[in-house]
């Protein structure tokens, strides 16, 4: 029978390892800068001294629409990796009642004359735009059904930036994550402009990349410290008598 302080030591690793779960993001970025490292960046107006790219890529998709409501989809730019990529989760979009399907695009453009007041625009400007037949299309999704925005910088420099967005002749930043070596993520909340914003002094929040790493190590840390408690209780323990 498995001692007590074994026994225990494995509930702490299984409760690690649960933790590790629960804190990991939903989804992981596919291109994060290692093992398969992404193109260079490209620009609308590439700034002095920088490669020579092919022009930046527009991304656009196709949602179909059931019982009124727009389906889930995925709306990507082609660059490896993508300089854009936007989850739409489903019911998130306004739709026309004639609507059979709703065409969300993400297009690089040139920025406009005014500039944030709390940074230097890093990167390409992205316009968000959606559009069915029978009228126009807006975005009602909020909390959990606002659609993700994934941004890809032009460098992994840190402190990283954060997302905002371009309205009424001002811009507006929000609360960022970095999920990749380069890529930077929001939950958004209207369509229209959006680019990341190197700030004067700091830049995007990494805590959702560091969170599941650390939960994971103590996870697999304890498990460890668990198989080694249950080891060394076999080899120091009484050896049976047989005397009798």
């Amino acid at each position: 029978m498995r001692s007590a302080p074994a026994i225990r030591w494995l509930l702490v690793a299984f409760a690690c390892l649960a933790a590790a779960v629960v804190l990991a993001p939903a989804t992981v970025p596919i291109y994060d800068g290692i093992g398969n490292p992404d193109e260079p960046y490209r620009y609308v107006n590439p700034p002095a001294g920088s490669r020579a790219t092919k022009p930046p890529t527009t991304a656009a998709e196709t949602l179909k629409v059931r019982h009124g409501r727009s389906v889930a989809g995925q709306v990507n730019t082609d660059e490896f990796g993508p300089q854009l990529a936007l989850f739409v989760p489903p019911g998130a979009l306004e739709l026309p009642a004639a609507a059979t399907a709703v065409t969300v695009t993400a297009a690089p453009v040139v920025a406009p004359t005014e500039q944030p007041s709390d940074g230097a625009l890093e990167g390409n400007v992205y316009r968000i735009t959606a559009t069915a037949s029978g009228g126009g299309v807006d975005l009602v999704g909020l909390g959990n059904q606002a659609p993700v925005l994934d941004l890809r910088a032009p460098t992994a420099r840190q402190p990283g930036p954060v997302i905002e967005h371009f309205a009424d002749g001002r811009w507006t930043s929000y609360e960022t994550s970095r999920v990749g070596n380069d890529v930077y993520r929001t939950r958004i909340d209207a369509l229209g402009d959006w680019a990341l914003v190197r700030g004067h002094s700091g830049g995007g929040s990494s805590s959702s990349l560091v969170l599941p790493i650390v939960a994971g190590a103590l996870g697999a840390g304890g498990l460890l410290v668990g198989v080694l408690a249950i080891r060394r209780r076999r080899r120091t323990g009484a050896a049976p008598d047989v005397s009798r």
